[in-house]
Order: C-alpha cells, then structure tokens, then sequence
C-alpha cells in the first residue's frame, strides 16, 4: 500500500469553538486553540530532528503561504538581535533573531522589493 504522506486525521470544533477533538488512528485527543498551538509547536521541533532536512532553499512545490501576516520587529532585550516576529493563523506568532548582517540585508532586500511590487488594488 503506498504511503500518501497525509495521517488519517478527523476533527470536530465543539460550538463554542474552544475545544477540538482530534481522531488520529484510533485515538482521541481533546484540546484547546492554547493546547493545539503548543502541540504544534511540539511537532515543528520532532520535525526539526528527523531526515530529510528542510530545504535550504525555498522550493519549486507548493508551501504554506500566509497573506498579510501580523508583523513585529525589535530588538532584544540584550540588544544582539533584531527579532522579526510574524503572527500566523495556523501557527500564532514565530520569532526570527537576525544578526546585524542579515538584518541590514533583510532591509535592503525588502526595501528593493518594494519598489517593484505593484500597488495593492
């Protein structure tokens, strides 16, 4: 039998939308958005560990893309980083520390970027 990749997973929202209960395989697992967020978190880094890698490079197949995502940027408290801060729907927030280098080259590039984008309509 091949493998699809995509675990046999089914959920319920319960009606006030605070708590889902997920069926993977047999068993159940009852949890809030706070619980599910972690959790997800939790596999990111059991994924972190495993081979292959994640690309290095941004790949030619379809990713998860996220459209107008909050952002944040600032320093941290000991003010060796800038942390870039995105908060997404699926994910909540993520926080990137960039060097100086990466993030003057993060400026620089976005700032070019900018200039080629067509405006909004």
């Amino acid at each position: 039998m091949a493998d699809s990749g995509i675990p046999n997973i089914a959920y319920e929202i319960d009606d006030k939308r605070e708590r889902a209960t997920l069926t993977i395989g047999g068993e159940r697992i009852v949890a809030s958005a706070p619980e599910l967020e972690r959790l997800v978190q939790f596999l990111g880094m059991v994924r972190s560990a495993m081979t292959p890698g994640v690309e290095p490079d941004v790949p030619a197949t379809p990713f998860l893309q996220i459209e107008e995502p909050r952002l944040a940027v600032r320093a941290t408290q000991d003010r060796k980083w800038a942390g870039l801060l995105l908060r997404t729907p699926p994910y909540g927030w993520i926080g990137f520390n960039l060097d100086r280098t990466q993030t003057a080259d993060l400026g620089r590039h976005l700032s070019e970027l900018a200039m080629r984008l067509l405006p909004a309509s």
